[in-house]
């Protein structure tokens, strides 16, 4: 074995109970490395770098309880270790173990890089990254016409959204035509229990004794409560046919 302090050979080849108190392979007293710019090099005999290994190669610092015992599911609390791949890729773990004897459950962060210089990463599921998009189509309104006036809806989402108790984005999209008569116009915006301020989703106006129509869409956020509201103001005759549709959801990240 060899002990460096930073790029200088202190121990080469040489017994380590000569710096460290030892007792066979487990060290009784805290190592301290004291240097301008101090260093541990873990060296991996099986690997050049540069040359693809036969089979996968690992490097590793293990932190385990005090059982000693010989099985890793019964002792380890962590890893840090270096991964070089047979086919160049290099990866960096690290992980946490589940505290229970036996179990062989872990969370890992990881880092890779290919041997063409692609970089990635990867996590264990966390709350703090929104989720990806779900396709799920709705009809929460269809050739619904809308009388004369401001009117509101609440629509619940409830069996749209997973049962999670955590807050997601939906896409929203509605579309509307006008009543008859010049100057019709409707003004449709939509609320959740999280934006209580108007989203304006369309407004049209017709300038003679015609229909005319228009759509939009939205992403909009929805909270524990599960509740969308459409709001509607509506002049001079009442609307032709209108819709409202969900197309989609994704989770959103918490950060707490």
């Amino acid at each position: 074995m060899s002990l460096y302090l930073g790029t200088d050979l202190v121990a080469g080849n040489q017994d380590v109970s000569n710096f460290v108190e030892k007792t066979g392979d487990t060290m009784t007293g805290k190592l301290s490395v004291k240097y301008g710019q101090a260093n541990i090099n873990v060296s991996n005999s099986n690997v050049t770098l540069g040359t693809n290994p036969e089979s996968t190669s690992y490097s590793s610092v293990h932190f385990t309880d005090s059982t000693n015992d010989s099985d890793w599911k019964n002792t380890r609390l962590g890893i840090v270790e270096n991964v070089v791949n047979t086919d160049g890729s290099t990866e960096m773990r690290m992980s946490a173990h589940k505290y229970l004897s036996g179990d062989s459950t872990q969370a890992t962060i990881w880092v890779k890089e290919t041997a063409a210089g692609v970089a990635s990463c990867g996590f264990p599921n966390t709350v703090r990254c929104d989720g990806q998009w779900v396709y799920k189509q709705s009809t929460l309104e269809n050739q619904v016409s809308l009388a004369v006036g401001d009117t509101s809806k609440d629509f619940s989402l409830s069996s749209y959204l997973p049962n999670d108790g955590k807050k997601y984005e939906v896409i929203v999209s509605a579309e509307g035509n006008t009543g008859s008569t010049s100057g019709s116009y409707v003004y449709l915006r939509i609320q959740s229990d999280i934006i209580t301020g108007d989203i304006v989703l369309y407004r049209v106006v017709t300038r003679s004794s015609s229909s005319t129509s228009s759509g939009g869409t939205i992403i909009i956020p929805v909270g524990t409560n599960r509740k969308i509201t459409r709001i509607a103001q509506v002049g001079t005759s009442t609307s032709g046919n209108t819709y409202l549709w969900l197309h989609g959801y994704r989770r959103i990240g918490d950060n707490s």
